[in-house]
C-alpha cells in the first residue's frame, strides 16, 4: 500500500482526500480476448460489459474475475452504456448496429434506421438516448433506445458522446463539437478553440463537462459548452477517453497506456501507473473507489482506491479462501489470508446477484496472517436476506477477490 494511503487510513482520513500520485497503480485483468476493446461499462462493482472489434462482447458477474463471451454480431462494436433506472443497456457498432437490454444484460437487436458505423452511445434525461460515429450520423431516441430516428447527417467522425438532461454533446475530428439542448430536436456547433481531434467527452451535469483529445488536449466548460477552456496541465499524451465522478475527481486515459487523475476538476493532472503499454480507449468508474479502463490488444485494467496499489514487490498476494459451510444456513464463516509482514487496509463485503452491497463484514487495517469473518445471512440493517446466491468480495493490497455462496432458507 502507498505510504500516503496507509497514513490516511491510520489517522482516519477519507482516501478521497489523498491526492493521487504516480505510485497509485492499476491492476491488469484478463479480458479473455486480444481484440481492440472499445468500450467498458459496469452497472455496479460486480456486473460489467466490454465491447470490441470483430463482434467481441463479454460480460462479468463477479467483478471481472471471470468474463463470459456473448455472441451478438460479427461486426465491430463501438460502445456500451447502461441507464440505472430503468435497467436499460445499449451496445452500438458498425452498419447501424444497435443492441438493447431491459434486464441488465440479455441483449437483442433493435432497428436503428441507418447503416452508419456507430462508435458512441449515451443516455440523457428520462427516455433520451443518442448514438453517433465515424460517418457523421447522430441518432436520437426518445424511448430509451427502443426506437431511433436520424437526427443529423454529415461527414464528421464523432469519437465521443455524452448527455445530461435534455442536452447532448458529440465530439470529433478537427475540434468539432456538435450539441443539442432540446433532446436532440435541433443541433448546433460549439466553439472548441482547437483543431485537434476530440476523442472523449463526459458531463456530470447539463452545465459542467470535460473533453479529451489528441496532442494533450483537455477542455472544460461550466456553462454547457458555451465556452470551453484548456485544462491539460500535467498531461503529455493524446487523450482517448475521460470520466469524472463529480466536479473535482476524474480520470483521463490515452496513448501508450497513459492514465492521469485529477482531484481539482482538471486544473492539474497526475500520472498513475497503468500496468500496460497498450493504448487505452475507454474509462469508466462505478464510484470514486472503483474504476476500469480498456484498450488495444484486449488490455483491461482495474483501479480500486480503497485497496491502494497492488503489491509489486514480489511478496505473495493475499488470498480469499472458500467459505464454509456452503451452501449454508443460518451462517457461514469466510476465511482469508493476508500475506507479507505489513499491515493492510481490508474490506470484506457481501453482495446480492445484482451487485448491490448488502453487508460490510470487515473494514479495518489488519496485520498479515489468516483472518475470518462470519456472515449470519442478514444485511447491515439486521434484516434477514432471502435465500439464494450471494457473492463476497475481499479487497486488500493484493487487489480484489470474489467468492460465491448459497444461502438456504
Amino acid at each position: 500500500m502507498r505510504l500516503m494511503t496507509l497514513v490516511a487510513v491510520l489517522v482516519g482520513l477519507p482516501l478521497a482526500a489523498v491526492a493521487p500520485a504516480a505510485a497509485q497503480a492499476w491492476s491488469p485483468v484478463s479480458s479473455g480476448t486480444s481484440e481492440i476493446l472499445e468500450g467498458v461499462w459496469f452497472t455496479n462493482v460486480l456486473n460489467g460489459w466490454i465491447v470490441a472489434d470483430n463482434g467481441t462482447s463479454r460480460f462479468t458477474t463477479d467483478g471481472g474475475d471471470t468474463w463470459t463471451a456473448a455472441v451478438l454480431t460479427a461486426g465491430d462494436l463501438g460502445d456500451v452504456a447502461f441507464r440505472a433506472a430503468p435497467a436499460v443497456g445499449l451496445i452500438v457498432g458498425d452498419n447501424g448496429t444497435v443492441f438493447r437490454s431491459v434486464n441488465g444484460g440479455l441483449f437483442g437487436p433493435v432497428a436503428s434506421g441507418t447503416t452508419a458505423n456507430l462508435l458512441n452511445v449515451a443516455f440523457g434525461g428520462p427516455g433520451l438516448a443518442y448514438a453517433s460515429g465515424r460517418d457523421g450520423t447522430i441518432l436520437r431516441s426518445g424511448d430509451d433506445g427502443a426506437s431511433w430516428s436520424v437526427a443529423e447527417t454529415g461527414t464528421t467522425r464523432y469519437r465521443g458522446a455524452s448527455a445530461s438532461g435534455s442536452s447532448s454533446w458529440h465530439v470529433g475530428d478537427e475540434g468539432v463539437i456538435r450539441a443539442t439542448t432540446n433532446g436532440g430536436l435541433t443541433w448546433f456547433d460549439q466553439t472548441s478553440g482547437t483543431t485537434n481531434d476530440l476523442r472523449g467527452v463526459h458531463f456530470v451535469s447539463p452545465a459542467e463537462g470535460w473533453i479529451g483529445g489528441s496532442n494533450s488536449t483537455v477542455l472544460y466548460t461550466n456553462n454547457g459548452g458555451g465556452t470551453w477552456t484548456p485544462r491539460s496541465t500535467g498531461i503529455n499524451v493524446g487523450i482517448n477517453a475521460i470520466f469524472f465522478v463529480d466536479s473535482g475527481q476524474g480520470w483521463a486515459v490515452g496513448d501508450l497506456g497513459a492514465v492521469f487523475a485529477t482531484v481539482n476538476g482538471g486544473l492539474s493532472w497526475v500520472p498513475e501507473a497503468s500496468a500496460t503499454m497498450q493504448s487505452l480507449n475507454d474509462v469508466f468508474f462505478v464510484d470514486a473507489s472503483w474504476g476500469w479502463a480498456a484498450g488495444d490488444a484486449g488490455a483491461l485494467i482495474v483501479r480500486d482506491a480503497v485497496t491502494g496499489a497492488p503489491d509489486v514487490s514480489g511478496r505473495a498476494r493475499s488470498e480469499l479462501l472458500a467459505n464454509a459451510p456452503n451452501p449454508f444456513g443460518p451462517s457461514t464463516r469466510i476465511h482469508y489470508s493476508l500475506a507479507g509482514d505489513h499491515v493492510v487496509r481490508v474490506t470484506l463485503t457481501v453482495h446480492d446477484v445484482t451487485g448491490r452491497r448488502i453487508r460490510t463484514l470487515v473494514d479495518a487495517v489488519q496485520p498479515a496472517g489468516v483472518h475470518a469473518a462470519t456472515w449470519d445471512g442478514r444485511d447491515d440493517a439486521g434484516v434477514a436476506a432471502a435465500g439464494g446466491v450471494y457473492f463476497y468480495r475481499l479487497r486488500s493490497d493484493g487487489g480484489s477477490r470474489t467468492g460465491r455462496m448459497v444461502l438456504v432458507r
